[in-house]
């Protein structure tokens, strides 16, 4: 699992951007950026697993690597 400081040296710059197309007035919050940090870290440490972050948030439905 990635540690506490690596996450918040990032958030900063995600919470500035827009969330998705659709809600601009929001950054990507601790909580989702903590989720994508570790959907990444599962996606290199295994290339051929499926990783999807299962979620009723719609910003974070495009989360899912199906293995080639």
């Amino acid at each position: 699992m990635l540690c506490v400081s690596s996450k918040l040296t990032d958030f900063p710059d995600h919470a500035q951007r827009n969330k998705s197309d659709d809600r601009t007035s929001e950054g990507t919050s601790l909580a989702d950026l903590s989720l994508i940090k570790e959907w990444q870290r599962l996606c290199t440490l295994d290339p051929r697993a499926r990783v999807v972050i299962w979620s009723l948030d719609r910003d974070l439905l495009g989360y899912d690597r199906k293995p080639d």
